[in-house]
């Protein structure tokens, strides 16, 4: 009755505050319920939320079972699977894996692109002039191995991305065909070259090869490259005035771990990561594509024909060359003497290629994160294989799978990962790391925004016994941290022990990364933090992308009881856990700095040096730069720690949100400091590499180094202008970290 007696007004205002106190009331009830959340280290809904990081990881570890490795990898290489539409068992291969992560319970699916493949038609080398005695043309096939269940399925010899055409000329050796091979000795312009395999990156060899006046290409597998992991140690090991068998006389496949020598390593040509005709962005069904005559597809290929040839195949021809000696560090592996060229021997060597634009397909499984779920800690392999790929890639295949399974157990115990873990098997990696390419350049935005990490493993295991680990530096000390309780597979030993007998070093670092596998993407093009691992010494392994990579070559020698396998995921995982579960991720950018101010003075050394041609190019930009992103990292170590006391000592209904802001506001700050590193322009010349810091060497795409741009300024003989631009780009790029890092840095 006393509201009818109110006026309108009185009644609208009345009505307004209990509105206001309900809001209020319902406001108090989130909070508290948010805090009571945010307060808990694990939130977890079940009695194993309350596991600690180490208890996760022992219990993930204890999972892992080698002999499921074993049977996965049986199956993932009991046929060839080259990428694309090329062989049925490549996308029967992703069906499998991607109905494999949905049975462990994983939300999959699958991603399609449309992208340009190179496929062999036909290939030859005759002799028009002179004589080779006992040379009968190219080999067709690798000779099947008694004991070797795949060796006698046909898988066709050829280089990825070839030119169609022919080559006649004289035939011209030339070492490893780099860029200090052709600088040391002139081959005559329009020779037909061979070289071996190794050292540098084949489309390199390739790219050098062509700008060095030869026609066609040949690239060997020399014997004194393809011995057994093995035969290498003893090597190694033995006194300075030890004898050994001559590479081409020791015990090979199936006799040792070393490839036969009529064994023969398949591979791409291409230069830039991803599709030639779409770089930079997906390549989708309905997408834009350059045409093949395009400047940028044409300089993305090779212009000569180039193909592989084996030990056995070059033998007779190298043996018919009659030049000049080569030099001693020349010599290799066949039972005769090298030679630069040959004065009578004039061969005609023609390669038929089927570029063509064929469909991929990218498997990807995900976990969501409860807390964060739209931060991505992304597992990677890729699936394709030049073979059957026991070894590349199908061994960190299958270990993703068991790593994914062994997650999976903890998932249904009740345990749930803080963030989304996210698995990619990538397509097409063999052709130009193009799965993993696309699906960067799609989902680019998306990415750059959410991904917190990318850990890629591409061969778990290749015979040797040894600790490959390469990463951005900020993720040395977790990968440290974590391995001391990774087994490896020596009884007794930790992951850590043998990474410190690898490296030769108490407390080893890791490599930088270079290119030559998935990581490219996430790093080089997004600045997404990084690390590729591996259970290798050398970092290569004899049977490479021959058919002799093969389940009973891994089962005899690659791994035999796939402990390495199981160790190299118990790493991968582990890591991968930690970045998932940690309040703040455990990116530390103290091992960044010090790199940097170690790369600067470098530079500032070289410029200052009496021989330098660039005296003049001041490098107190990147010096200075790089003191004040030290001055950053200190100055967020302090703040982190200064603020996080002071947030764990409040009380109160609101202390757990306020905890979880500081912890997600640290975390997005380390996230995008390696973000910051990037520039949108990229390295000159190459301007899908975006990371100014980072980035591989232009001469050999395996290998990595800092400050790219200087770098390649310094090996083509560029301009003082040109080398001081880049140096205050890089210069800015460290800037923009250190603001991220620690934005007050220029008030104090």
């Amino acid at each position: 009755n006393n509201l009818k007696q109110m006026d309108r007004s009185q009644r609208s205002f009345l009505l307004m505050l209990v509105g206001i106190f309900a809001v209020m009331a319902v406001a108090s009830v989130v909070v508290m319920l948010v805090a009571a959340s945010a307060s808990q280290p694990s939130p977890q809904p079940s009695s194993s939320a309350h596991l600690s990081a180490s208890e996760v990881q022992e219990r993930f570890i204890s999972e892992l079972n080698a002999s499921a490795i074993r049977e996965d990898l049986r199956y993932l290489s009991s046929h060839a699977h080259i990428a694309g539409e090329y062989t049925p068992r490549n996308y029967e291969t992703a069906v499998w894996v991607k109905e494999r992560f949905s049975s462990m319970g994983f939300k999959t699916w699958m991603e399609e692109f449309e992208v340009l493949l190179s496929y062999p038609v036909s290939s030859s080398l005759s002799i028009v002039e002179g004589r080779a005695d006992g040379y009968q043309g190219l080999q067709r096939a690798e000779t099947p191995i008694e004991g070797d269940a795949t060796s006698s399925e046909f898988v066709p010899i050829f280089n990825g991305y070839s030119a169609s055409g022919s080559a006649v000329g004289k035939l011209a050796y030339v070492n490893y065909c780099r860029k200090e091979d052709f600088d040391e000795v002139a081959i005559p312009a329009g020779s037909v070259c061979i070289c071996r395999y190794g050292k540098i990156y084949r489309g390199d060899k390739a790219r050098a090869a062509e700008k060095n006046g030869c026609t066609g290409l040949l690239l060997l597998s020399d014997p004194a490259d393809t011995l057994s992991a093995e035969q290498r140690q003893e090597r190694e090991d033995a006194p300075p005035s030890s004898t050994f068998p001559s590479p081409m006389e020791v015990e090979r496949y199936p006799l040792s771990g070393a490839l036969p020598l009529g064994g023969i390593q398949r591979g791409s040509l291409l230069i830039p990561n991803g599709d030639p005709l779409t770089p930079e962005w997906g390549a989708t069904a309905n997408e834009q594509r350059l045409d093949i005559d395009d400047e940028y597809v044409k300089d993305a290929l090779p212009s000569i024909p180039v193909r592989p040839i084996s030990a056995l195949n070059a033998l007779p021809l190298m043996a018919a060359m009659d030049g000049p000696v080569a030099p001693s560090h020349w010599q290799g592996g066949l039972n005769i003497t090298y030679r630069l060229v040959s004065t009578q021997l004039k061969v005609n060597f023609t390669v038929e290629m089927d570029n063509r634009i064929t469909k991929i397909w990218n498997v990807m499984a995900e976990m969501e994160g409860y807390l964060q779920p739209d931060r991505y800690v992304i597992l990677g392999n890729h699936r394709d294989a030049w073979d059957f790929g026991a070894a590349d890639p199908s061994s960190g295949t299958a270990t993703m799978l068991e790593v994914a399974r062994s997650i999976s157990k903890l998932y249904q115990s009740g345990w749930r990962p803080a963030r989304t873990l996210l698995f990619g098997s990538w397509d097409a990696e063999e052709y130009g790391l193009t799965g993993s390419t696309e699906y960067c350049e799609l989902h680019r935005e998306v990415l750059k925004e959410r991904a917190v990490v990318y850990l890629n493993v591409d061969v778990a295991a290749d015979g040797s016994e040894g600790a490959d680990v390469s990463s951005t530096p900020s993720l040395n000390d977790v990968i440290r941290r974590v391995s001391e309780g990774v087994p490896s597979a020596v009884e007794g030993v930790s992951f850590l022990d043998l990474w410190r007998t690898t490296m030769n070093a108490s407390e080893p670092k890791v490599k930088n990364l270079g290119s030559g596998s998935d990581f490219s993407g996430f790093f080089q093009h997004l600045g997404i933090p990084s690390a590729d691992l591996a259970y290798s010494k050398y970092g290569s392994y004899p049977t490479y992308h021959s058919i002799y990579e093969s389940f009973d070559w891994m089962t005899q020698y690659g791994d035999p009881g796939f402990r390495r396998h199981r160790s190299i995921g118990a790493l991968w995982g582990a890591v991968a856990l930690s970045f998932a579960d940690a309040h703040v991720v455990p990116l530390n950018y103290t091992s960044t700095a010090m790199e940097l101010k170690s790369e600067a003075e470098k530079v500032r050394e070289m410029m200052a040096s009496p021989n330098s041609a660039y005296t003049s190019v001041s490098t107190s930009p990147l010096v200075s730069a790089v003191d004040e992103f030290v001055r950053a990292v200190q100055c967020f170590d302090e703040e982190k720690e200064r603020r996080m006391n002071e947030v764990r000592s409040t009380s109160g209904a609101v202390a757990g949100v306020r905890q979880a802001y500081a912890e997600r506001e640290y975390s997005d700050r380390l996230e995008r400091a390696e973000r910051a590193f990037c520039d949108d322009k990229g390295v000159p010349g190459r301007e899908w590499y975006k990371h100014l810091i980072y980035a591989p060497s232009a001469l050999n795409h395996y290998a990595g180094g800092a400050f790219p741009s200087i770098v390649d300024t310094f090996l083509s003989n560029g301009t003082e202008s040109v080398l001081q631009t880049e140096v205050y780009r890089i210069a800015r790029v460290i800037r923009r970290a250190s603001d991220v890092m620690c934005t007050n840095l220029r008030q104090d």
